[in-house]
């Protein structure tokens, strides 16, 4: 068995050069919906995290994506609540 060994600095480093994902308030609310339509897990968990944000410029994202997602034809909905802490 191998074992080698990596200095932190070379992590930060591979780390800092890996893609990033982009922030929640650059994504458009039609993407999120779009997503969540295709079923991406992915979109619905940064729909989630945009609709309980408290920041004033998210609030008005989440009301967009709400009323996007009424709007969504669906032959039967379910309504699920989630509780608790995240994670």
């Amino acid at each position: 068995m191998r074992v080698l060994a990596v200095d932190r600095r070379a992590l930060w480093y591979m780390a800092w050069l890996a893609p990033r994902r982009r922030p929640l308030s650059s994504r458009s609310v039609s993407e999120l919906v779009d997503g969540i339509r295709a079923g991406d897990r992915a979109a619905l968990a940064r729909a989630i995290t945009l609709v309980e944000s408290t920041r004033p410029d998210h609030r008005q994202q989440a009301r967009e994506l709400v009323s996007k997602c009424v709007r969504i034809p669906r032959p039967r909905a379910l309504r699920i609540g989630l509780t608790g802490t995240p994670g």
